[in-house]
Protein backbone atom coordinates (compact mmCIF):
# COMPACT_ATOMS: atom_id res chain seq x y z
CA UNK A 1 0.00 0.00 0.00
CA UNK A 2 1.32 3.65 -0.90
CA UNK A 3 0.57 6.80 0.25
CA UNK A 4 0.06 9.53 -1.87
CA UNK A 5 0.08 13.24 -0.75
CA UNK A 6 -2.35 15.51 -3.00
CA UNK A 7 -0.68 18.16 -4.81
CA UNK A 8 -2.33 20.60 -2.95
CA UNK A 9 0.04 19.69 0.29
CA UNK A 10 3.17 21.29 -0.99
CA UNK A 11 1.75 24.52 -2.55
CA UNK A 12 -0.12 24.43 1.14
CA UNK A 13 3.08 23.97 3.11
CA UNK A 14 4.85 26.61 1.06
CA UNK A 15 1.61 29.07 2.00
CA UNK A 16 2.25 28.31 5.65
CA UNK A 17 5.94 28.88 5.54
CA UNK A 18 5.37 32.10 4.10
CA UNK A 19 2.66 33.05 6.56
CA UNK A 20 4.61 32.10 9.18
CA UNK A 21 8.17 34.21 7.76
CA UNK A 22 5.55 37.32 6.95
CA UNK A 23 4.01 36.70 10.64
CA UNK A 24 7.56 37.05 12.17
CA UNK A 25 8.17 39.79 9.88
CA UNK A 26 5.10 41.73 11.13
CA UNK A 27 6.39 41.26 14.84
CA UNK A 28 9.90 41.96 14.28
CA UNK A 29 8.89 45.26 12.87
CA UNK A 30 6.18 46.25 15.22
CA UNK A 31 9.36 45.41 17.81
CA UNK A 32 11.26 47.93 16.09
CA UNK A 33 8.99 50.47 15.64
CA UNK A 34 7.97 50.25 19.57
CA UNK A 35 11.27 50.49 20.73
CA UNK A 36 12.53 53.53 18.03
CA UNK A 37 8.85 55.56 19.03
CA UNK A 38 10.24 55.55 22.66
CA UNK A 39 13.72 55.89 21.83
CA UNK A 40 13.14 58.88 19.09
CA UNK A 41 10.25 60.48 21.33
CA UNK A 42 8.33 59.33 17.48
CA UNK A 43 5.24 61.11 16.54
CA UNK A 44 1.98 59.10 15.69
CA UNK A 45 2.78 60.16 11.97
CA UNK A 46 6.30 59.74 11.94
CA UNK A 47 5.34 55.92 13.20
CA UNK A 48 2.84 55.86 10.01
CA UNK A 49 5.49 57.02 8.09
CA UNK A 50 8.21 54.90 8.50
CA UNK A 51 6.55 51.67 9.47
CA UNK A 52 6.93 50.85 5.51
CA UNK A 53 10.33 51.86 5.10
CA UNK A 54 11.23 49.72 8.29
CA UNK A 55 9.86 46.32 7.06
CA UNK A 56 11.25 47.25 3.74
CA UNK A 57 14.75 48.08 4.89
CA UNK A 58 14.80 44.23 7.86
CA UNK A 59 13.14 42.44 5.21
CA UNK A 60 16.38 43.55 2.53
CA UNK A 61 18.77 43.10 4.99
CA UNK A 62 17.37 39.10 6.14
CA UNK A 63 17.40 38.72 2.08
CA UNK A 64 20.95 40.01 2.12
CA UNK A 65 22.30 37.83 4.89
CA UNK A 66 20.65 34.70 3.14
CA UNK A 67 22.10 35.56 -0.44
CA UNK A 68 25.28 35.49 1.72
CA UNK A 69 24.74 32.63 3.59
CA UNK A 70 25.58 34.33 6.95
CA UNK A 71 22.13 33.89 8.48
CA UNK A 72 21.23 32.06 11.37
CA UNK A 73 21.24 28.30 10.17
CA UNK A 74 23.75 28.95 7.38
CA UNK A 75 27.59 29.42 9.13
CA UNK A 76 29.30 32.09 9.28
CA UNK A 77 30.81 36.01 7.95
CA UNK A 78 34.18 34.05 8.49
CA UNK A 79 33.57 31.45 5.86
CA UNK A 80 33.07 34.05 2.76
CA UNK A 81 36.20 34.50 0.70
CA UNK A 82 36.87 38.23 0.76
CA UNK A 83 35.43 38.78 -2.40
CA UNK A 84 32.41 38.04 -1.13
CA UNK A 85 33.07 39.76 2.32
CA UNK A 86 33.50 43.35 -0.13
CA UNK A 87 30.17 42.81 -2.13
CA UNK A 88 28.20 42.21 1.22
CA UNK A 89 29.32 45.05 2.92
CA UNK A 90 28.44 47.07 -0.61
CA UNK A 91 24.93 44.85 -0.20
CA UNK A 92 24.29 45.85 3.65
CA UNK A 93 25.59 49.69 2.92
CA UNK A 94 23.24 50.42 0.12
CA UNK A 95 20.26 49.29 1.89
CA UNK A 96 21.18 51.65 4.71
CA UNK A 97 21.75 54.15 2.26
CA UNK A 98 18.19 53.69 0.75
CA UNK A 99 16.23 53.47 4.06
CA UNK A 100 18.60 56.04 5.38
CA UNK A 101 17.63 58.79 2.83
CA UNK A 102 13.89 58.13 3.38
CA UNK A 103 14.00 58.71 7.08
CA UNK A 104 15.73 61.82 6.18
CA UNK A 105 12.43 63.22 4.98
CA UNK A 106 10.85 61.92 8.33
CA UNK A 107 13.10 62.60 11.09
CA UNK A 108 14.33 65.83 12.69
CA UNK A 109 18.17 66.04 12.49
CA UNK A 110 18.44 65.30 16.29
CA UNK A 111 16.07 61.70 15.50
CA UNK A 112 18.38 61.26 12.95
CA UNK A 113 21.39 61.20 14.85
CA UNK A 114 19.90 59.38 17.98
CA UNK A 115 18.33 56.77 14.91
CA UNK A 116 22.33 56.50 13.39
CA UNK A 117 23.41 55.81 16.72
CA UNK A 118 20.64 52.73 17.00
CA UNK A 119 22.41 51.63 13.89
CA UNK A 120 25.88 51.14 15.19
CA UNK A 121 24.63 49.82 18.06
CA UNK A 122 22.50 47.10 15.62
CA UNK A 123 26.39 46.56 14.08
CA UNK A 124 28.09 46.04 17.33
CA UNK A 125 25.38 43.19 17.74
CA UNK A 126 25.50 41.54 14.68
CA UNK A 127 29.39 41.90 15.04
CA UNK A 128 29.60 40.14 18.08
CA UNK A 129 26.71 37.46 17.29
CA UNK A 130 28.31 36.24 14.46
CA UNK A 131 28.87 32.66 14.42
CA UNK A 132 32.72 31.55 14.58
CA UNK A 133 34.25 28.66 12.78
CA UNK A 134 36.12 26.92 15.47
Amino acid sequence: MSLSIPRSVPVLMLFIACSISALATSVLVQERMSMLQKRLSLSEEQVTKMTPIVADHLQAMETIKQEYGIGASEGGFEKLPLGKKVQLGKALEQANVKANTQLEDILTVTQMREYQQVRTEDRQKLLNNLPTTP
